[in-house]
């Protein structure tokens, strides 16, 4: 409920020499991490000499309160490198990402990213700094933001309505995704499958994990989805799990 879960991590691996996490949206649950776990992650680091990644995924998309400051925010002893792409926030095909590194670390990457070659194009590092500069980009996420916030609200409305002996969706506060819960006993793979004969694209929440787990549900994304569109798939994927 809280992210990721310090105690087990320890006893998994005591001593790490990396810790990769993504606190402001965790794949695919939809977890925030909480500002306790933060600081503890931090200290834990901190003891054992282990740098850390944060992967800030999903971070512009947040529909409720005020996000959580960053680990990177609260780093005091320069052990996090913050990281990020532009393929939602802007789209997949700009191919670029991110690093916030700690200042001891600025020679050692700038030499790294010198023997791994320009895999980026310098016009479109050029063309995006300027969108970011001139304030077009945080323009532009305060829109989708709204944009996907009223789509996750139509498509909870939309489950609701149409697949409440079914399914038994899980509200997020950020993300583009909301997990959805089986009920009367359907597997999730099963559900998807037929699912996709519907032409409903989905994922079962159970290819996420290592081992098998005593829970089956659906990964549901709402971002590419017009609204006008969901009562009508959302009753079409409500009619086809009854079957099963």
């Amino acid at each position: 409920e809280e992210g990721l879960n310090l105690e087990t991590a320890v006893a998994t691996y005591p001593r790490p020499k990396l810790i990769f996490t993504t606190p402001s949206h965790q794949q695919p649950l939809g977890i925030t991490m909480s500002l306790r776990r933060r600081l503890g992650l931090l200290k834990y680091a901190a003891n054992c000499g282990a740098w850390i990644i944060e992967d800030d995924y999903d971070s512009e998309f947040r529909y409720r309160g005020r996000p959580l400051p960053a680990l990177s925010a609260l780093d005091k002893n320069g052990q996090v490198l913050y990281v990020g792409t532009f393929s939602k926030s802007l789209c997949s095909a700009i191919r670029l990402g991110y690093v916030v590194i700690p200042t001891c670390l600025v020679e050692t990457f700038g030499k790294i990213r010198n023997l791994l070659g320009q895999s980026s194009s310098p016009i479109t590092e050029e063309a995006l700094a300027n969108f970011i500069d001139d304030g077009r980009f945080a323009e532009h996420i305060r829109k989708m933001r709204r944009l996907y916030r009223d789509r996750r609200d139509m498509l909870l409305a939309c489950l609701l309505e149409h697949c409440d002996e079914s399914l038994k969706p899980r509200p997020s506060d950020a993300g583009m995704h909301i997990i959805s819960d089986l009920k009367r006993g359907i597997d999730d793979w099963g559900a998807h499958l037929a699912l996709l004969g519907a032409n409903i694209d989905s994922l079962p929440l159970s290819v996420y994990y290592m081992q098998p787990i005593n829970r089956s549900a659906l990964v549901l994304g709402f971002s590419g989805v017009p609204e006008k569109t969901m009562p009508k798939l959302t009753k079409r994927l409500g009619e086809k799990l009854l079957e099963l």
